[in-house]
């Protein structure tokens, strides 16, 4: 049997070995990276209320289910999509406003904005 470790290998055979030796190697770093951002992530969110989220655009829901992901993923990548796709969304919303508001020269349909409550004290202009 010993002969059988003595034998070289292959050209073609080494080459494979490398490639996978290689793509283990890229796999690993990726994990790593992955666990180095969600530790960070934890960290940073962590230490914010939801009002320090809201200016960011998240959620602590959104922090929470990127956060449940499983450890090998990357909850950066989540949280990120999270923020584009309610930013897009705002501008949709905004450029909506805006077209109905040329088209009919009147306020736009009852928004988050402006169902909201009133401060104390402020006087309505009539």
């Amino acid at each position: 049997m010993s002969h059988d470790l003595l034998t070289p290998i292959p050209v073609p055979a080494r080459q494979a070995v490398v490639v996978r030796v290689r793509d283990l190697f890229l796999q690993g770093k990726s994990i790593f990276k992955a666990w180095r951002n969600r530790r960070e992530a934890m960290v940073t969110l962590a230490g914010m209320d939801g009002r320090m989220l809201k200016d960011i655009g998240l959620h602590e829901s959104d922090v929470r289910s990127a956060l449940a992901e499983p450890l090998w993923s990357d909850p950066t990548i989540r949280l990120k999509l999270v923020v584009v796709e309610r930013r897009a969304s705002a501008r949709a919303k905004a450029r909506e406003d805006l077209q109905w508001m040329a088209a009919s020269d009147s306020v736009p349909p009852a928004t988050e904005m402006t169902n909201r409550p009133r401060a104390e004290g402020l006087k309505t202009a009539c």
